[in-house]
């Protein structure tokens, strides 16, 4: 499974998501946006618009939140990967800036033996790191100019859009959304919301997406997302369960550290050019 989508399909999903950035195993420092696409009048159904909003005010509510994950990925050829693990997001505050952890504990290919796998994705706004325990490698990506940070969960302006928190409107500027009630088999108290992705949105920004269209199920108290799906431009679907949510008012700070390698490990910091 490729780093890209993997960091697509957890961090950008919700509405606006998530998808402007990652694809490919061999993992590449992110660039942040130059520039999002002009405003676009999008009148949209007023129960999405609801839902939208919900999920906009998140952000006023939980400044930061941690999940347990269950990531599948079914992939066109047929093969499934499946991983187990955790993310934490940290709003940017007075004495803070943003970050997230993505973190892996084990890995199954298709239908074989569950096999431990650590692997870490951290950003906390300036550097983008890269650990996995099985390749023994860590590599540390600046992604802003020293004494500088980019916004990194914001659409338009950073390379990890939050699945949460983004504006309804930013949200119509990339994608068009759709509602429906949810079925029986889908999470209980739960809101259904699909975004597919703009197809008057500029060729620039729409090569930057990984994704064609997402499926997100939103708690309908607290608007953070329960389950999501992202269709690719392979075709390849890719199903996240989100559990165990926790909302403290802050995190532990070495929650977006990592130790440094053993001496034996591939290390490397590539700083920005």
């Amino acid at each position: 499974m490729t780093t890209r989508r993997v960091l697509t399909v957890l961090i950008m999903a919700l509405p606006a998501l998530w998808a402007a950035l990652l694809q490919g195993q061999n993992a590449t420092a992110p660039a942040a946006s130059a520039s999002a696409p002009a405003a676009t009048s999008a009148a949209a159904d007023p129960a999405v618009m609801a839902i939208l909003k919900l999920q906009e005010d998140a952000s006023h509510k939980f400044p930061c939140l941690q999940w347990k994950l269950d990531y599948v990925v079914d992939l066109l050829a047929g093969d499934t990967e499946a991983r187990t693990g955790f993310v934490a997001v940290q709003l940017e505050a007075a004495n803070r800036s943003a970050a997230f952890r993505l973190h892996f504990d084990t890995l199954r290919l298709g239908e074989g033996p569950v096999r431990k796998e650590p692997t870490d994705y951290i950003f906390d706004g300036q550097w983008f790191t890269s650990r996995k325990e099985v390749l023994k490698q860590m590599i540390r990506y600046q992604v802003a100019p020293p004494g500088q940070k980019v916004q990194p969960l914001q659409l338009g302006k950073g390379p990890f859009p939050l699945p949460f928190g983004q504006s309804a409107d930013d949200v119509l500027k990339y994608f068009r959304a759709f509602t429906r009630p949810t079925k029986a088999d889908e999470p209980k108290d739960s809101l259904y919301l699909r975004l597919i992705v703009r197809p008057d949105l500029p060729a620039e920004e729409k090569a930057k997406l990984s994704v064609q269209s997402l499926e997100i199920w939103i708690d309908k108290t607290n608007g953070l997302p329960v389950k999501m799906t992202a269709l690719d431009k392979s075709d390849n679907k890719s199903t996240v369960i989100f559990k165990d949510m926790k909302t403290p008012d802050n995190l532990p700070p070495d929650t977006f550290q990592l130790p440094n390698p053993p001496a034996d490990w591939e290390y490397r910091v590539e700083t920005l050019k």
